[in-house]
């Protein structure tokens, strides 16, 4: 209770009040926005077998919450450690919520190889699809917390 009222009035007002001690997981808690909020109400989804390959990029310390379509784009396609295969679709992940779904495109297929990584050249998905997973929560599908690989493959 303490933490909720210290969070509205140093949210509401011009105030600096703050806990001496911040406590145990006191940044997963208090102030959020609504988009923040998506992880404890998220609905799993699955990714369907005609989607697959698929991967989901978490790319993490580039993430912001407030990324435009094609920012999110741009810090998902880069250069990442995967081996060449014909990847249908691509996801964009943070705290295991979809926050953006493309396509991989077909007309131009390149592979942007360098150092053994592999950038990917995106589409916007089908509206359909994006409606149906951006939001979603995709935690069952992604390797146990403390895993650092920020790529999972879908097949």
């Amino acid at each position: 209770m303490e933490c909720a009222v210290i969070d509205a009035l140093a949210n509401c007002s011009a105030t600096e009040l703050s806990n001496i001690v911040a406590g145990h997981a006191s940044g997963k808690h208090g102030w959020a926005t609504l988009d923040e909020l998506a992880y404890f109400a998220a609905a799993p989804v699955d990714i369907r077998a005609e989607m697959r390959p698929a991967l989901l990029i978490r790319p993490r310390a580039q993430y912001r919450s407030d990324m435009t379509e094609p920012q999110l784009r741009e810090i998902t396609r880069k250069r990442w450690r995967v081996k060449s295969r014909e990847y249908k679709y691509i996801f964009c992940v943070h705290d295991a919520i979809i926050r953006g779904v493309w396509a991989v495109t077909n007309e131009d297929r390149t592979w942007l190889e360098a150092e053994g990584r592999l950038g990917f050249h995106l589409e916007l998905a089908e509206e359909s699809i994006v409606d149906r997973f951006y939001g979603c929560s995709v935690a069952h599908l992604l390797p146990p917390k403390g895993a650092q690989a920020p790529v999972t493959l879908l097949l």
